[in-house]
């Protein structure tokens, strides 16, 4: 209503009042102007009222947008935060991993063993035992018989480490990449701990599994000592794996060349080898000719072995299996084969497997003592040739004689080096007679100035087959053979003797003949 519209109105009523004449100066007039004036000043002050209220709507969006940017800042600020976080949440992690690398490292360095026949037999091997080798030189396969008494230290030191493991049966479980071998073991465990597994290579160190009361995890030191890994951390063993040893700048096998597992087993007597998966190559890892090398020794030094196939890559035992079984001498060893993962196939199909397994290993003229269709999730034998995984395993759960198995690996070494020597004296022998031939002949024709140099020529010749050094080292071979025994008699605190054939040198058979026509052959 505008000032004009109550002006209009003011008149309107004056001109009504003055028609009806009792209106005017009435009481009702009053109330009307007076109204009609309130109304007038109040429509004075909308433009005011406008003006405010546009100026707080001015505010309010103001505040509005304020709030929202304020809104927005306080939301990155939230993500700020939560990246902070996580940042921190990381960077505390690689902190403990890091002070968990190093307590490791630490803890193995500073352990050592205080085994005295531990450090005498590392002694005499390292020192005495050497130091023949490096001067005898009738074995061709002198590497061989070095790495078997490396073996035997290994074993040492892991019993000086865990006294019980003397006692267990050794069956050494092998086999190519993700064949599930570390879950095989696991299957047999009667506890909540686990060995590692995973799609990438897991066992990096090679580990006894063995029947205790209580969960242990132990590593063994390069200097015989032990370490409580669940001190350390009580998920280090699931820990270490390829990943965790290349996370080091040298290689941390060096220092602690295998660890042991102690929980509540299945199998009193049994002691598992978990060993790498022979043939890691096909994944980009530096170590793989260490894993291929550790795999072997290990093997070769086990006198049961089970080998695994992973039925998930495998319609049968593949060629390099093959290959790699036949490397490792298993003339005298107990080996069984499983076929695992076998729930990955159809039942229909476990047999002729089984068949084809079977076919090839005897192409390839390997001895087995049975093959098994397994499942190790399941903990189920599908099916199986000859003999049954499980009765297998029952068979080899008996005490040990370690102590007689490690003196019977030591007295191959020192044969193998006795065949050697003997076999180079009698050649060397063999070679001054016909010397010796030939001078007489030469008597026999008249030539009977022995100061002639054709004689000189042929005592010269008959010098350089002497076999003064031979004669030594099978001395010194003898000698540091019974100082290895006496060490390893010191650490199972007993003194044994075993069965024992010694090679005699007229057992040797040599034909000097075929011994030229070889050195020519060679020489060709």
């Amino acid at each position: 209503m505008s000032k004009e519209t109550i002006d209009t109105i003011k008149n309107n009523v004056e001109q009504i009042g003055s028609f009806f004449s009792f209106f005017k100066k009435s009481k009702l007039t009053t109330e009307v102007f007076l109204s009609l004036e309130n109304i007038r000043v109040e429509l004075e002050e909308i433009p005011k009222l406008k003006e405010n209220l546009q100026n707080n709507k001015n505010k309010y969006d103001s505040l509005k947008k304020n709030y929202t940017n304020l809104e927005t800042t306080l939301k990155k600020l939230q993500e700020k935060h939560e990246c902070l976080l996580e940042e921190k949440k990381s960077i505390s992690s690689t902190l403990e991993h890091v002070k968990s690398k190093q307590l490791l490292v630490s803890s193995l360095l500073s352990s050592k063993s205080t085994n005295e026949g531990l450090e005498e037999y590392k002694k005499v091997l390292n020192n005495d035992f050497m130091e023949f080798a490096n001067d005898e030189k009738s074995l061709a396969n002198e590497a061989e018989a070095i790495l078997k008494l490396q073996a035997i230290e290994k074993e040492l030191e892991v019993i000086t480490a865990y006294p019980e493991l003397h006692k267990k049966n050794t069956v050494a479980v092998g086999g190519g990449f993700s064949a599930g071998k570390s879950e095989f073991i696991s299957s047999f465990f009667n506890s909540e701990i686990k060995l590692p597994i995973g799609m990438a290579p897991t066992t990096a160190i090679p580990t006894y599994v063995m029947n205790t009361k209580i969960n242990q995890v132990l590593a063994c030191s390069h200097n015989g000592g032990i370490v409580d890994l669940q001190k350390i951390d009580k998920d280090f063993h699931s820990k270490i794996s390829h990943e965790f040893i290349k996370s080091f700048d040298f290689n941390l096998k060096e220092i602690m060349p295998q660890m042991i597992v102690g929980t509540q087993f299945e199998h009193e007597h049994i002691c598992f080898i978990d060993t790498p998966g022979y043939n890691p190559a096909q994944i980009d890892d530096d170590y793989s000719e260490d894993d291929i090398h550790t795999a072997k020794e290990f093997l070769s030094n086990a006198s049961t072995l089970i080998w695994l196939i992973g039925a998930d890559a495998n319609g049968t035992i593949p060629l390099s299996d093959l290959s790699f079984l036949s490397e490792l001498e298993l003339e005298n060893k107990n080996l069984y084969i499983v076929y695992n993962k076998a729930d990955l196939k159809p039942p229909s199909d476990i047999k002729d497997v089984l068949e084809e397994i079977e076919s090839r290993l005897e192409d390839y003229e390997v001895k087995y003592k049975g093959i098994s269709a397994f499942s190790a999730t399941k903990k189920l034998e599908e099916d199986y040739k000859k003999q049954s995984l499980f009765e297998f395993i029952e068979e080899c759960n008996f005490e040990s004689q370690v102590h007689a198995d490690m003196l019977k690996k030591l007295y191959d070494v020192y044969s193998m080096y006795r065949q050697a020597i003997l076999t180079d004296i009698k050649e060397k022998e063999a070679i001054q007679s016909h010397i010796k031939s030939i001078s007489l002949d030469l008597l026999e024709e008249g030539f009977d100035d022995t100061s002639k140099p054709a004689f000189q020529k042929l005592d010269e010749l008959s010098e350089i087959f002497t076999t003064k050094t031979q004669e030594h080292n099978l001395k010194t071979l003898k000698k540091v053979t019974q100082q290895l025994k006496r060490a390893i008699d010191k650490v199972f605190e007993n003194e044994i003797e075993i069965d024992f054939e010694e090679l005699k040198k007229h057992e040797i058979e040599i034909n000097f003949k075929d011994m030229y026509l070889n050195e020519e052959g060679a020489k060709k």
